[in-house]
């Protein structure tokens, strides 16, 4: 027989120890603009293995998550050549198409780069260089507990119209052996990958722009997120206005 008092106390533990599972981890953007580079990649292409090593050089940069934040997002259209991407998605799919025809080019191609909503060749002709305007955007905040995230945007000045988050959980040092397509035989390591992504809409109020979501869930078996990254944008829309991210579990 458990006295109450015992039993009080065991419950007790539970909670602390849940509530310890469950601390907050907060994420804050710079008021400058931070850069989004997005990397369009598949498996079943032969020229990608070189550019998600680059993007994996991005693990250690000073300026990762503070300046600037990779994403890795594998599209579907390689599929057919005999090796499924697992991480393809048909919705980055249509996201690289929706860039090419608002360029006016209506071309996609992996490795494809796109940084702050422009097409970047600079992984092409060796500079890597990211010039970019820097302007002051305003402050994201992401704030986790567990699998819930809050998020706030104070825009410097007004967005104007709806505005929407974009949460993605990210997959660094994935390493998988592929049997067949264009690189059979290869292990490849994937960086910074998008496993999971969702839109959220913003609620304005008065000057900042707020909302509440759950993170997106991982399948059981599949891999775990080591990162989580936001970004605001109009809705429906391409191009950020701000972005913030980190690894998961990180201490300020």
């Amino acid at each position: 027989m458990i006295r109450p008092w015992l039993a009080a106390f065991f419950t007790a533990l539970t909670l602390t120890a849940a509530l310890a599972e469950e601390e907050f981890q907060v994420m804050t953007s710079k008021k400058a603009q931070v850069a989004l580079l997005e990397m369009f990649t598949s498996e079943g292409c032969s020229g990608c293995p070189p550019a998600d090593k680059w993007l994996g050089s991005f693990k250690d940069h000073q300026g990762l998550w503070t300046d600037f934040i990779p994403v890795a997002l594998h599209v579907d259209y390689w599929d057919r050549l005999g090796w499924v991407d697992p991480y393809g998605s048909a919705e980055f799919t249509q996201r690289q198409r929706d860039y090419a025809s608002y360029w006016g080019s209506g071309r996609v191609y992996t490795p494809g780069f796109v940084l702050n909503g422009k097409e970047w060749l600079g992984f092409f002709d060796g500079s890597g260089s990211m010039d970019i305007d820097v302007w002051q955007a305003g402050v994201l905040e992401l704030t986790l507990k567990g699998q819930q995230a809050t998020v706030r945007f104070a825009p410097v000045k007004d967005a104007g119209g709806q505005l929407e988050v974009v949460l993605a959980l990210l997959g660094t040092g994935l390493k998988r052996e592929i049997k067949r397509g264009e690189n059979r035989g290869m292990i490849l390591e994937h960086n910074f990958v998008a496993l999971e992504y969702k839109r959220v809409p913003l609620q304005k109020s008065k000057d900042v722009y707020l909302t509440k979501a759950a993170l997106p869930q991982m399948a059981a078996g599949e891999p775990q997120p080591t990162a989580v990254v936001a970004w605001v944008a109009p809705a429906g829309g391409l191009s950020h206005i701000q972005a913030v991210g980190g690894w998961l579990g990180a201490k300020e």
